[in-house]
This record gives C-alpha cells, structure tokens and sequence, in this order.
C-alpha cells in the first residue's frame, strides 16, 4: 500500500496553500507598486465587489481564480506574476521577448557548428555545410519571420 507521503506526479503540483500565499504577496505587490485597489483589482477578473480580492488577499478563500493571474499578468506585467510561475518552474517571460526567445536555438546551433567547422580554417568546406543545412534553413526562417515584421511596420530590411 502507497504511503500518503508518496508523490503521484513527476513533478509536484502546488498545493492550495501555495496559490493562496502567492496570490497574497501578487495582490499586496501590485497594489504598492501599481496603486491599484481591490475594486480595480476585482474588476480585472469579473469579480461583482471588492471583498472578492480582500478575501483573497486575507486568505479566507481556498479557491483562487485562475484569471487573477492572468489579469494581473495581462495588465501590470510578467514580473507580477513570476511567484505564480515560481510554483511549477516556470518563469514568466513577456509576449514581446518571443522572437528572440525562439530564434536563440536556431541561431546557437547554426554558430555552434560554424565555430566547430572553422577550426582554423578560412571557413567551413562543403562536408561541413553540408552538415549544417538544417541550421541554416532553421535560420533563414528565423531571419524571413524578422524580415517580414519589419516590412508590416514599414521598414525595409
């Protein structure tokens, strides 16, 4: 018979206490950094009055409502919403940061053979392009994706 200590899951899942505690410390953050009340606060996440959020803040409620998290993350910004993240290993990383977030493998990998394949030579020779033909698609497509941003802001690139 499984011990009640025996974890169920590869990875551990916060506990209700976790949530309650960490959307305590996002509720009290925003509302020094940001000024907001718990009126604008329960209006960000359709709640009908302010003890939605005092409740939460005081942490008589068990059930914090996903979209607290993803309001405030919305509204003030990632870094309000990081101990949340924290909880399950994640880091909140803003929207605007995803092009150069999924352009880093392509381009680490492109440079990482191109510093193999020179190894003191001029340059890379033709076994070892044609060792990094994927990277350079993955790059080229990286780079097109860029180009095409550029051109619907009006830039030519």
């Amino acid at each position: 018979m499984p011990s009640s200590h025996t974890q169920k899951y590869l990875f551990s899942a916060p506990t209700s206490a976790e949530i309650q505690k960490v959307a305590r410390q996002i509720i009290l953050a925003v509302k020094a950094g940001e000024g907001a009340t718990n009126m604008q606060l329960a209006a960000l996440i359709g709640a009908d009055d302010a003890g939605t959020i005092q409740r939460l803040e005081e942490m008589r409620t068990a059930k914090v409502p996903a979209s607290l998290f993803t309001a405030i993350g919305a509204q003030y910004g990632d870094t309000y919403i990081q101990p949340y993240m924290g909880l399950m290993g994640l880091k909140a990383v803003p929207q605007t940061c995803t092009d150069a977030i999924n352009a880093l493998p392509a381009v680490t990998a492109l440079a990482a053979k191109l510093a193999l394949a020179a190894n003191g030579k001029t340059g890379p020779d033709h076994v070892a392009l044609g060792g990094m033909l994927q990277e350079l698609r993955d790059v080229d497509a990286v780079i097109s994706h860029l180009r095409a941003r550029a051109a619907d802001m009006g830039m030519s690139a």
